[in-house]
């Protein structure tokens, strides 16, 4: 007689994912309100703030699946950093972070694959290794002399030189930019410039015909982006006596652009990644473009002025003050559809958030 044995194999599932489809419903959501107008007009710069969670919810999601351990550990410390930096308790800038540290990413994938997920000891051990991976960058962004950045501050003037108008050009790798009206009499532009050993200024300048052009911009080893953060930029006056065209390139960081006090009738804001808020005149007649890859664009529009802002966005998300109507991509400050002189406005913004701010 003969006795048959059956063996059953047990296979053990991973654990299934639950953060990101939480995160899609979400997103959904606020993506949903948005369109209905139901959100106020701060939710969604305040949202767009909190994208560092997505580095803390990816390393929740790996430590729930068990994909590792001190990798998962570094991303969760990295997404803090960062957003630390967004919430404005660490004075160096986010994307800044993002850019001079991104090895670290590297480091946590070589510790994952040299512990492995054999057990509780090579868990703990990756969890341990983590933590000390995260303690170190947090070090090393929050100690000024670990970072190495050393900024030299000097001061810059361009006289006119006879320009009746002038088109002026400001560029810039990384870091902030600030400009508004205000310059000494005969002065085109004038302020000071904070940056690195490692960049210089350079300018160049000439008028003809009675048109000046000018030409600024940081010139040296941009590779490192050595110690970026919040200090390290320009901080310019214009002049308000001549009509001016304006053009500013930031790759990474934030720009402020106050064009109330100056006589600028075109203007072109761009950026790759960071932040652009634009002040408008309250009069006169403009023609300005303000375009971020990945980041926010604040218009700052005085009460009573006649806007029209036309928009090129994604996944954007568009906050409107009272008043504010919206006519397929194009957006209007109240009594401007019709009328007669009109602030033009042109924003791209593929992934971010737009919000507009009324003046007093």
């Amino acid at each position: 007689m003969s006795e048959k044995t059956s063996v059953k194999w047990e296979v053990r599932r991973r654990p299934h994912s639950i953060f990101w489809p939480l995160m899609m419903i979400l997103a959904g959501a606020l993506l949903l309100l948005n369109t209905l107008n139901v959100l106020p007009q701060t939710t969604w710069s305040s949202i767009w703030r909190l994208w560092p969670l997505l580095f803390v919810v990816g390393g929740l999601d790996g430590l729930y699946q068990r994909e590792g351990f001190a990798g998962n550990v570094i991303f969760i410390g990295f997404g803090v950093l960062l957003l630390l930096s967004n919430l404005g308790m660490v004075t160096a800038s986010s994307f800044g972070i993002l850019i001079r540290y991104w090895p670290f990413f590297i480091i946590a994938w070589g510790l994952d694959l040299l512990i492995g997920r054999r057990g509780l000891l090579s868990g703990l051990l990756g969890v341990g290794l983590g933590l000390v991976v995260v303690a170190a960058l947090f070090w090393l962004v929050l100690s000024s002399s670990a970072a190495g950045l050393v900024v030299q501050g000097s001061n810059f003037s361009q006289p006119l030189q006879g320009a009746t108008s002038a088109d002026v050009n400001l560029d810039l790798p990384v870091g902030s930019l600030k400009l508004e009206g205000g310059a000494a009499a005969g002065e085109l532009i004038s302020g000071v410039s904070s940056l690195p050993s490692n960049l210089r200024l350079t300018q160049d300048y000439a008028v003809s015909g009675g048109v000046g052009s000018l030409r600024v911009s940081a010139v040296g080893d941009t590779t490192t982006f050595l110690g970026f953060n919040r200090q390290m930029g320009l901080d310019f006056t214009l002049t308000k006596a001549v009509p001016l065209s304006l053009r500013t390139h930031l790759a990474i960081g934030e720009q402020q652009v106050d064009l109330s006090g100056t006589q600028v009738n075109e203007a072109a804001v761009e950026m790759a990644i960071g932040e652009s808020t634009l002040t408008l005149p309250a009069e006169g007649t403009l023609d300005a473009k303000v375009k971020v890859a990945i980041g926010s664009v604040v218009l700052r529009v005085p009460a009573g002025a006649h806007v029209q802002i036309d928009t090129d966005t994604g996944i954007t998300g568009i906050s409107l003050p009272a008043g504010y109507s919206k006519n397929g991509r194009s957006i209007y400050s109240p009594g401007a559809e019709g009328a007669a002189n009109v602030l033009r406005v042109r924003v791209e913004v593929p992934m971010g958030s737009l919000r507009i701010v009324t003046l007093p």
